[in-house]
């Protein structure tokens, strides 16, 4: 229970929610019935389970909220939804390292579905730019999927204010919401999502005082401090109570009963699409003495192995992943102390400017729209930040570069690649993935999934190296691929599921998929177990199993390890 925190308790809010109507039984054969309706005349393929439901709920409901799992059919859905609703103006939104992947779906799926031909698609990153603040009102849609739409999560970001801004002038729109890793750490970052999708009938609080006593209540990492009793959450479904669990687990589970059974959100089926198994391996590897004087230092005095200090524990966190792999990147030549002291001020008062609501209405919301706002005299700077900055950041050339000290990890994962013909090796760093390249003579896809020759990651064969960043989302892999390495394993379930699912998922052919994962230091070594204690309460939330929680894992024990790698 939480200390001197007052359970849940009733509110209009609350009252609205638990009178929202139950979503009635599906049509028998409501796959069938939808294939017909929307496949072309020589349509020979068949619906998913779960693209009918989606689909048919958007025709009845008009908005959808699908957090449907890695590989569960998001873009097919997002290809018919036009078709479903008979929109005129329809806009498809996603990263832009899926545009041409999506333009190459979209001409294969047309030759057995009746897709949506004069659907527009644009990226998440021009939508953010100062060059598409006003794409939305040039252009208007009435309809905007946003696939991939964890991307949207965060409502201080350029991109997801624009949204924002043209639904409230037209509200009429319809929204569809799809992703298979919604929620990282808070229910807070989907309500708005869920709010653009069903508006009054959303199932969360409209009201934010409100919305946080339920994420203190709901949420996985509330601690004595800031956990709440669930209160009425235990009776928004009545007759939903599972027993034998904690009443914050309890609450959780009653509400993902509450999401399912709410026309326009559709859950994936607890049963993942592929059943083949997933074997997830750790292996600790030795470093150099370098290495580990390198982590010393960090250790002892937080800072980089060039004596540059860190001011905050993520900086740390980042930097000991980096050492753990044999190398740092540090500014050449050190940015002077006065550069660094303007740079923080004036990134200060764009984090206030933009957190003012009167300045998001004016489309405010970018640093490059704070800038120009500043110099017009438009918004005030009464401390001169941007004067101070604007003066000093030519007289430095902020540029990094790479210092390698150790090459135990690049030659780990350059075996590992010799030995393993269906296999991709996942870097989170360019420098590693950029050398790894360069030593074993294979091809590294990053930006746009592209290797330096152009060729697109889908179209490789034998084994690859490949970008987290650019390649974890929407890729389809599974064709070539079984083996993977994680060569910095990611600490959080969201982002493991997603490098995952890109080759356990439905298409693949071999029976079990395998993940080894390179453990140099702590961070490291923390990785998988973090990320399985977020999965099972996403499980409460959202209904299904995340991927690490159905693996078969074999990671070393925790026990006391000696050196600075390790504290």
């Amino acid at each position: 229970m939480g200390w001197g925190k007052a359970p849940v308790a009733s509110s209009p809010d609350f009252l609205r929610i638990r009178a929202l109507p139950l979503r009635g039984a599906y049509p028998d054969d409501l796959t069938g019935l939808m294939t017909r309706l929307l496949k072309s005349p020589e349509g020979s393929q068949t619906l998913l389970d779960v693209q009918a439901k989606a689909l048919y709920d958007l025709g009845l409901s008009g908005g959808l909220f699908a957090p449907i799992r890695v590989g569960g059919g998001k873009t097919l859905c997002s290809f018919l939804a036009p078709r479903v609703l008979q929109s005129r103006s329809p806009l498809l939104i996603l990263p832009a390292k899926l545009i041409e992947k999506t333009k190459r779906e979209l001409l294969r799926y047309a030759r057995d579905w009746n897709v949506a031909k004069h659907l527009r698609i644009m990226s998440y990153e021009t939508l953010g730019r100062v060059s598409g603040s006003a794409y939305l009102d040039l252009n208007p849609p009435d309809l905007i999927i946003a696939d991939e739409g964890h991307r949207l999560k965060n409502s201080k970001a350029a991109v997801t204010r624009r949204v924002a801004r043209y639904l409230r002038a037209h509200p009429a729109t319809i929204v569809v919401v799809m992703s298979g890793t919604i929620m990282k750490r808070s229910i807070k970052e989907f309500a708005h999502l869920l709010e653009w999708s069903h508006k009054a009938r959303s199932v969360l609080p409209h009201y934010a005082h409100e919305l946080t006593e339920w994420a203190e209540a709901l949420d996985e990492d509330n601690n004595a401090f800031t956990k709440r009793e669930p209160g009425v959450l235990l009776d928004l479904m009545p007759g939903r109570r599972p027993e034998g669990e904690d009443e914050n687990a309890v609450a959780r589970k009653v509400f993902f009963a509450r999401c399912s059974a709410t026309s326009g959100i559709v859950i994936s089926d607890a049963k993942d699409e592929y059943q083949g198994s997933l074997s997830i391996v750790g292996t600790e590897y030795a470093c150099s003495p370098a290495t580990e004087d390198n982590f010393r230092i960090l250790r002892e005095t937080m800072c980089k192995p060039n004596g540059w200090a860190l001011t905050e524990a993520m900086q740390a966190w980042a930097v000991a992943r980096q050492i753990a792999l044999g190398f740092h990147y540090e500014f050449f030549p050190e940015p002077p102390q006065e550069w660094l002291d303007a740079r923080k001020a004036w990134a200060k008062l764009c984090r206030e400017i933009l957190a003012e609501p009167d300045y998001e209405r004016a489309g405010i919301d970018s640093e490059l729209q704070v800038r120009m706002a500043v110099a017009r005299g438009d918004v005030p700077d009464p401390y001169g930040c941007w004067e101070s900055w604007h003066r000093i950041e030519p007289t430095f050339d902020a540029k990094t570069r790479c210092v390698w000290h150790d090459h135990t990890a690049i030659g780990l994962a350059k075996t590992w690649l010799a030995e393993h013909p269906q296999g991709i090796a996942w870097v989170e760093h360019g420098a590693f993935g950029d050398r790894l390249a360069k030593e074993s003579g294979g091809s590294y896809f990053r930006q746009l999934g592209l290797d330096a020759k152009g060729t697109f990651i889908e179209d490789a064969d034998g084994p690859i190296i490949a970008s987290v960043a650019a390649n974890s989302e929407g890729r389809n892999l599974q064709g070539k691929w079984c083996d993977n390495l994680l060569t910095a394993c990611p600490a959080d379930a969201e982002k493991l599921e997603q490098v995952i699912g890109r080759t356990h998922r439905r298409g693949q052919k071999e029976d079990t998929v395998n993940v080894d994962v390179m453990i140099g230091c702590r961070e490291h070594l923390e990785a998988i177990p973090r990320a399985l204690a977020s999965a099972s309460v996403k499980k409460d939330l959202l209904g299904f199993e995340l991927k690490i929680s159905l693996a078969d894992i074999d990671w070393p024990e925790n026990i006391l390890r000696s050196g600075s790698r390790w504290l």
